[in-house]
């Protein structure tokens, strides 16, 4: 059943707004997809954002003037910015965030304990029944703040694309340190164990 769901899953067509898993992120979403417990079912390796809320708050309806996943530069952000005259926007670094898969409880506490120790510190279960586990893995450090365009300070600008490109690096970062743990401990990860065992245990990576 649930190497079924796995390969329904993985066969669907990519509906994010990119239509691509990011470049970053790819060889992890490989090696995930390798190990014959786990999937991912959607991935981000981290974006600076600017964009524009709705007045009805839904998230549905904000506008995106920029969205990169590579370092942004003032130019970019500038140009995005200048699109509109006035009026409050937004701007956005977000880390890295994974929705993985496990078949069974105890292989996703695995990999969600291994996650928290290699930076997915925002991480946890978000669903579970007995055929699937899915968990949300979710690096840490983001940018999140508003401005109004008519009084935006293009040195306070120049910090914020700074600190935000830092911040991004760092994600990148660990993304790969996930994947080393991963590819070191692939063996764990496709072991068989029975749940009393892991409890008692508390394996980790």
């Amino acid at each position: 059943m649930f190497q079924q769901f796995k390969q329904d899953c993985l066969a669907k067509k990519d509906k994010s707004k990119k239509g691509t898993v990011d470049i970053k992120i790819v060889p992890l979403v490989d090696l995930i997809n390798s190990l014959e417990h786990y999937y991912t079912t959607s991935s981000c390796s981290g974006r600076i954002v600017i964009g524009k809320p709705h007045k009805s708050g839904r998230k549905d309806k904000f506008k995106w003037l920029y969205c990169s996943h590579a370092l942004a530069s003032i130019a970019d952000i500038q140009e995005a910015i200048a699109t509109c005259k006035k009026g409050e926007l937004w701007f956005s670094m977000e880390p890295a965030i994974l929705h993985v898969v496990a078949d069974t409880m105890e292989r996703a506490m695995l990999m969600l304990n291994c996650a928290r120790n290699f930076g997915f510190r925002k991480s946890g279960i978000i669903s579970h029944n007995q055929k699937k586990t899915t968990m949300e893995l979710i690096s840490t450090g983001h940018i999140h703040f508003p401005f109004k365009v008519e009084l935006l300070d293009n040195m306070f600008l120049q910090y914020s694309i700074t600190m935000a490109n830092a911040k991004l690096k760092k994600t990148w970062l660990k993304i790969t340190k996930m994947e080393e743990m991963i590819k070191k401990n692939k063996k764990l990860f496709e072991q068989h164990y029975q749940s009393s065992s892991y409890n008692k245990d508390r394996k980790s990576c």
